[in-house]
């Protein structure tokens, strides 16, 4: 578990520690035995080998991986994650939900997507945060494969799952990245990255920073939306972008966004307002991407020419 994430010190709980503002708690325990809550909601899964469910009460909200684990996420106290396999095998996987959630509770909005920035000193202004570029896509997708790429590029990397932000003084604000990225054991050969947790048939966990890689460690605003779309077929380019509609951009966001299953009806009213006035405020564009690592790398260094194009050329519909 990375020391920081999001703008937000991430601890160990220990009795008698008291609560420090900007910090979350957690208490792992490892047992041979889980009770789950009563009144459980199953959330439907692409992987039909897992069964999740989900219980809310207005303490908090519990998450239950039958029947390996349980992750209980209270609006106050410490997250607790109860599991019945070795720690380091399911942290990784239930971070970032249980981080969405406990970001969800504090004000933010949270998008299903992973986000990369330029390096400090690119494209600065004085008068704005410097800017990054979201990228939305359902599982598998090839988010986390792209971010490895454009971190290898020269790129910080800011998240490869969840994307948390507020809209303030008219920009959608970031609070930071987390440096810790999951791509599968081939994607991180290819890229040169050494892993620091590997989970058998599974994804392998990367410090970005121990591959002499970048991570966002500040506020960014949001500058553009990307949508990762089908794979086109050999033969053509190797990537192709298109511009995207407003009110594409605003259908994609709401279904990329990250909890959006377990929403109170207040909070989803909420959200989509948001998410409306991002769509209409935000370039959004499509970006397919041919299969294959090396057309990984030409389509991060398109997001390197998006990130550093001057706004009114990356907000007209004939930039590529």
């Amino acid at each position: 578990m990375p020391g920081r994430a999001f703008g937000l010190n991430l601890r160990a709980a220990t009795a008698g520690e008291p609560s420090r503002r900007g910090t979350i708690y957690f208490r792992f325990q490892r047992v041979s035995a889980l009770v789950p809550p009563r009144a459980l909601t199953p959330l439907p899964q692409a992987d039909c080998m897992q069964r999740v469910l989900w219980h809310r009460t207005p303490s908090g909200v519990s998450v239950y991986w039958d029947p390996i684990a349980l992750l209980r996420v209270p609006r106050l106290g410490p997250v607790r994650l109860r599991s019945r396999v070795p720690l380091p095998d399911v942290v990784p996987e239930v971070l970032n939900l249980a981080l969405a959630l406990s970001l969800a509770s504090r004000g933010y909005h949270v998008l299903h997507a992973a986000a990369v920035a330029l390096p400090p000193g690119e494209n600065d202004r004085p008068d704005s945060l410097q800017g990054c570029v979201a990228l939305l896509g359902p599982p598998g997708a090839g988010k986390s494969t792209l971010v490895c790429a454009a971190a290898a590029s020269g790129l910080e990397v800011l998240s490869d799952e969840i994307v948390p932000f507020r809209l303030r003084g008219g920009r959608f604000e970031c609070p930071g990245g987390n440096p810790h990225i999951r791509v599968a054991p081939d994607v991180a050969r290819h890229f040169g990255a050494e892993s620091i947790g590997e989970r058998p048939g599974g994804k392998v966990l990367v410090d970005v920073t121990q591959c002499g890689w970048a991570a966002v460690r500040r506020r960014l605003s949001l500058r553009a939306l990307v949508v990762l779309g089908e794979r086109p077929r050999p033969g053509g380019p190797a990537i192709r972008a298109e511009r995207m509609p407003p009110a594409t951009a605003l259908l994609k966001c709401l279904t990329n966004t990250y909890d959006s299953r377990i929403m109170p009806g207040s909070r989803r009213r909420a959200n989509f307002t948001v998410c409306g006035a991002m769509a209409r405020a935000l370039p959004a564009y499509s970006l397919s991407t041919v299969e294959g690592l090396d057309n990984s790398r030409e389509a991060a260094a398109w997001l390197g020419t998006l990130l550093r194009a001057p706004a009114m050329e990356r907000e007209g519909s004939s930039f590529r």
